[in-house]
């Protein structure tokens, strides 16, 4: 017996629901899992647990920022500019843990 992939509970175009709208959504009812989206050049992923994003990462890396910043600044200077975007694709699996790289928030 073979297993299937997992599909995602979620899936969707940025330009009808945007990220921040997700990650209200996702917030509200305090899941677990990855919210993944972007466009072929720039993708986000966001890790959450309980409902609150605990791990974050963006590729192509982010900007540098204007001035020095600890780490957790960097990530959210840069989640900010994610969550403004309105070009895409998204899909959210449940459950799913972070598995290397990206930042702990």
């Amino acid at each position: 017996m073979t297993s299937r992939p997992k599909q995602p509970a979620l899936r969707g175009d940025l330009a009808l629901l945007p990220p921040e709208i997700l990650v209200q959504m996702l917030s509200l009812g305090r899941v677990d899992g990855c919210l993944r989206f972007g466009t072929r050049a720039r993708r986000c992923r966001l890790y959450l647990r309980g409902g609150r994003i605990t791990w974050a990462q963006l590729e192509p890396g982010a900007r540098p920022p204007s001035r020095p910043a600890t780490a957790r600044q960097r990530v959210c200077e840069a989640l900010g500019e994610a969550l403004a975007w309105r070009q895409g694709r998204f899909t959210f699996e449940r459950g799913a843990r972070p598995r290397r790289g990206g930042d702990m928030l």
